[in-house]
């Protein structure tokens, strides 16, 4: 294992994942978990004539369409323009609005390109506008600001739609994202890309992929389907973060002078363990752990919701989705829209190739590692009450689950890595810091940085984080037992003692690596 010294690394951007995840006891097998109904009229148009495709050297949509739809009667009428896909969005499509606004193809006489069996005809130029990837370009942190909030509302998703016409009627129609017309211009783009990953020297100008579309898909070839959104026959539906199998409510308490804890209904100023990376102690938020049959553990959380939300309301600004494999280590991110895409009530399959775009958003995964910088779930006090009805943690927990031993050697590493240019961070493996490390990696992301929070989970763990201690945490909650929140057995340690043990020394040590050019890291194992 090589051995590198601290260069004074800049913190690298980052983008707010739906973090700070815990890990638990392994649950069975979920093929058919309760989904919610897919929203009336969603799958009228699941099977269309049309098939959109991003022709990057033309920079311009061309549209494929089925022979059986072409004859002297019929056109396409399509348009781009930016908005938001949600779930019910292709069949609100107004075939007369794209009409009235957008470009027509006759189809019958127009120059066609592509085999004979499915001729594609040239549509409207792309502008470099339609290109950005606002979820990749922006920094949305614990909050996002005032220009981002407008921006989102205004609509970030680049939309090309169309529809086919034959004497005035609509006979079917399309919407997706220029990003995954991109993809679908290159039809072998996922072998590509697992071509690229499976060499450590292989190299594919093609293999590129831009939409979370092509990448949800290629999670599934890597990691397994994902058990929440399917259907027994193996059709997509969406899920229901609050009310759908396995679904469970993190609580909010918070303890008075009389050493009592008291769950909230509403949100307080302050809690007994309040969300790290939100700094929030809003009550319902839901987490949710299922295990498909390659072994790979998937959990979503459904969380941020708006201020004074109900019980039994679905609006969650913060939706997020990990796979991880614990043999191999391979891992997917994905994250909502955030503030954009918040149905909570219809979470759609990153994977589902009409409505991915509806829930998720392209963005740079090698971000979401800042934060699940140790393994693909992180710990905090605020997640790990969410507990099964048996008691166990509900999601995969080192040290408590098969497959999830107390070191720092487990195999950790982004699916797609390669051939994203994506990049994981250090591990520290200086033997200061043994106390810690012996047990789990610390990894030189927000685990050692604070560069996502403010302050490092680190420094949170043990209360040094004094402001988050002081305005977030509950006044009954905080004596030494529950400020140290790690070890996770304080044993005889007390405030008089931490500081002369070896985790008191170790967590010092860390703290110093910010700036010190002495302390010595490795790469994660990536198999």
């Amino acid at each position: 294992m090589e051995l590198r010294r601290s260069s004074g690394r800049a913190p690298l951007r980052f983008f707010a994942f739906a973090a700070a995840l815990g890990l638990a006891g392994a649950a069975p097998f979920l093929a058919n978990c309760s989904s919610s109904d897919t929203p009336a009229g969603a799958a009228a148009s699941a099977v269309s004539p049309l098939t959109f495709l991003y022709d990057e050297a033309a920079k311009r949509i061309r549209v494929k369409v089925t022979p059986s739809s072409i004859d002297d009667q019929t056109t396409v009428v399509m348009r781009l323009r930016k908005g938001t896909l949600t779930v019910t969005s292709l069949d609100e499509l107004d075939c007369a609005s794209v009409q009235k606004n957008g470009v027509t193809v006759p189809l019958k006489g127009s120059v066609a390109s592509g085999d004979a069996g499915a001729p594609s005809f040239g549509g409207p130029a792309v502008d470099d506008a339609f290109l950005d990837q606002f979820y990749e370009r922006e920094t949305i942190g614990p909050d996002a600001t005032q220009a981002q909030l407008t921006a989102i509302r205004a609509g970030t998703d680049p939309i090309v739609e169309g529809c086919v016409m034959r004497a005035g009627s609509v006979v079917g129609k399309a919407q997706i994202s220029v990003f995954r017309a991109w993809d679908n211009a290159t039809p072998d783009l996922l072998d590509r890309v697992q071509r690229v990953e499976a060499s450590d020297t292989f190299t594919d100008p093609k293999a590129v992929m831009h939409g979370v579309g092509a990448y949800g898909e290629l999670c599934e070839r890597e990691l397994g389907e994902i058990p929440f959104f399917r259907r027994a026959d193996g059709s997509f539906t969406t899920y229901d973060c609050t009310t759908g199998a396995g679904s469970v409510q993190v609580p909010i308490t918070v303890t008075g002078s009389d050493g009592k804890a008291v769950e909230q209904t509403t949100e307080p100023d302050k809690c007994d363990k309040p969300d790290w990376l939100r700094r929030s102690c809003q009550p319902y938020a839901r987490i949710q752990h299922a295990v498909n049959d390659q072994g790979t553990d998937w959990v979503l959380i459904c969380r941020k919701p708006p201020v004074g939300q109900k019980k039994a309301d679905t609006t969650f600004y913060d939706q997020g989705l990990i796979g991880h494999n614990p043999k191999t280590g391979k891992t997917c991110f994905f994250q909502n829209g955030l503030y954009g895409k918040a149905d909570g009530a219809h979470v759609a399959s990153p994977s589902d190739p009409l409505r991915a775009e509806a829930t998720w958003s392209s963005f740079d995964v090698s971000t979401c590692h800042s934060c699940h910088d140790n393994d693909a779930f992180a710990h905090t006090p605020w997640v790990d009450q969410a507990k099964t009805s048996d008691g166990a943690f509900v999601v995969p927990r080192i040290g408590a689950t098969a497959g999830y031993p107390m070191n720092n050697a487990a195999p950790y590493s982004l699916v797609a890595m390669r051939s994203k240019n994506w990049q994981m961070r250090d591990q520290l493996v200086s033997p200061e810091a043994a106390a810690c490390t012996t047990c789990h990696r610390i990894v030189e992301g927000n685990t050692m940085t604070g560069e996502q929070t403010g302050a490092s989970w680190t420094e949170r763990s043990v209360g040094l984080d004094t402001t988050f201690q002081k305005t977030r945490v509950s006044d009954g909650f905080q004596a030494f037992a529950n400020t140290h929140w790690m070890p996770p057995t304080l044993g005889t340690l007390d405030d008089a003692s931490w500081s002369k043990s070896a985790f008191g020394q170790a967590v010092q040590f860390i703290r110093g690596c910010s700036t010190s050019k002495t302390c010595q890291y490795a790469s994660i194992p990536k198999k």
